[in-house]
């Protein structure tokens, strides 16, 4: 080796003595601070090499090889540091980490299922959120899923559907109105209401068992829809038998072979109508203009464009006849809609107080 090389590293060698012989030894001291009780206690501490506060052991991270095994940082000086790096070398903080998780994988789960459970409200909002937004990525990653685990997915979703057959209902109503594309507003709150007004039974036989939730206005009409006002409990051998016909010529060609009370229908009917802020002749007028104006899905779909939401069916039979009341029902709609609630008839418009048959009259 040449002359000059050797001269080259002597020098490299004495500058690096020659700083560590400036870096300075960080010595253990002693502080008072407050004890658990409150009582004066002598602790060991030393100066932090970053921020210079002399601070407690505790806020020093452990460090193999330094004084007393504590790094000469403190905490708050080398997450501050941290933070530094990673902005500075994105892309090598990102490997770290990635790296770290492919080796720790147990701890991450177990780490990532106790966050799920302290933030369960948080994590349902922005996994819904992140679903809106990825629609195409969700739909296609569950239908990789489904085609690699056909059978674990179908017990899925039959124990799924055993252990909540309350929501599966209400979903089921919901789904079908949003099928023939009507207003859909039915909730677990619109089912309790509906139940407790007729009190957990069939308004027609008092069955309580074996109910069938009915639409009262089929929704195969392309009228309706699944709301409180439209939807009552029946004993499941009359809601067979109803499916899609006339509620009304139902009732009347099949209350001698069930034995149907005539009071029983006409309270039921006074309920729902109540609910729809109508009067039970005038809800039997809608009911006809329903029946007589049958709508196909396709036509429903260019009549909820036309007016730019789904327009229940109602508002439009009232536009038809040209009565002026206020609509009292939550369709589930964009429009401004009031609380559902009982109509009363003592507050109606005189025109149909005085005349009860006049709203059936002009649509008949």
């Amino acid at each position: 080796m040449s002359k000059a090389g050797v001269s080259v590293r002597s020098e490299s060698v004495e500058a690096v003595t020659e700083v560590k012989r400036k870096r300075k030894r960080v010595e253990i001291v002693k502080i008072t601070v407050d004890g658990p009780d409150g009582q004066p206690v002598e602790v060991d501490a030393k100066k932090c090499t970053k921020c210079g506060e002399v601070k407690v052991l505790d806020e020093f991270g452990n460090k193999k090889g330094g004084t007393l095994n504590k790094n000469s940082v403190c905490l708050l000086c080398d997450r501050y540091q941290s933070r530094i790096r990673a902005s500075n070398n994105p892309d090598k903080k990102r490997e770290r980490d990635r790296k770290w998780r492919e080796n720790n994988r147990l701890r991450v789960r177990e780490t990532q299922r106790k966050w799920r459970e302290r933030n369960v409200s948080r994590k349902r909002k922005t996994d819904r959120k992140y679903r809106e937004n990825n629609r195409d990525k969700v739909r296609e990653s569950q239908r990789k899923y489904w085609e690699a685990n056909k059978d674990v997915a179908r017990r899925r979703i039959r124990e799924w559907y055993l252990n909540n057959k309350e929501r599966t209902r209400i979903n089921s109503h919901r789904r079908f109105a949003m099928k023939r594309s009507l207003p859909q507003s039915w909730c677990r709150r619109s089912e309790s209401r509906m139940l407790k007004k007729f009190s957990d039974s069939c308004p027609l036989t008092l069955a309580k068992n074996d109910l069938h939730q009915d639409h009262f206005i089929p929704l195969a009409w392309g009228h309706g829809g699944s709301y409180l006002g439209n939807l009552v409990p029946l004993y499941c051998v009359l809601n067979d038998s109803k499916q899609d016909r006339h509620p009304f010529e139902w009732f009347d060609a099949n209350k001698d072979r069930f034995n149907l009370s005539e009071s029983a229908w006409n309270e039921m009917t006074a309920i729902l109508a109540s609910q729809n802020g109508l009067t039970p002749s005038e809800l039997r007028a809608f009911v006809d203009w329903c029946y007589a104006n049958k709508r196909t899905v396709a036509q429903t779909k260019r009549d909820n464009e036309r007016y730019g939401y789904k327009k229940p069916s109602l508002e439009i039979w009232r536009e038809a006849t040209g009565l002026q009341f206020p609509i009292r029902v939550d369709f589930g709609t964009s429009t401004q809609l009031s609380a559902i609630g009982e109509y009363s008839t003592a507050s109606k418009r005189t025109d149909c107080a005085s005349n009860p048959d006049s709203a059936k009259e002009a649509v008949m």
